[in-house]
């Protein structure tokens, strides 16, 4: 089993601050998105919302050492059984 997620991450003087992740689907990406906005405008001098939307459709924004970026893994999971589609009865399983 793979977990799959989309990950805003924070990074400053070679060091990482913090790791918001989310689901890698439709809903999981504009809540990463608005993670990033709500980061950027935080940490931002003084930026217009016109910059810091620019900024998270780069998925990027640096200023000075401070780094806050969007990035997507997938990750197996250790001793995780394997799911057969006929064992997945009513739940959603993302592929």
């Amino acid at each position: 089993m793979k977990l799959n997620t989309i990950n805003v991450i924070e990074y400053a003087n070679d060091d990482i601050l913090g790791v918001h992740s989310f689901s890698n689907n439709t809903e999981g990406e504009r809540d990463a998105k608005i993670c990033l906005y709500d980061i950027i405008k935080e940490n931002g001098d003084n930026l217009l919302d016109e910059e810091i939307e620019g900024f998270v459709d780069e998925m990027y924004f640096e200023q000075g050492d401070y780094q806050v970026f969007l990035a997507r893994s997938s990750t197996s999971l250790p001793n995780a059984p394997e799911v057969e589609p006929e064992e997945k009865g009513d739940r959603e399983v993302a592929e």
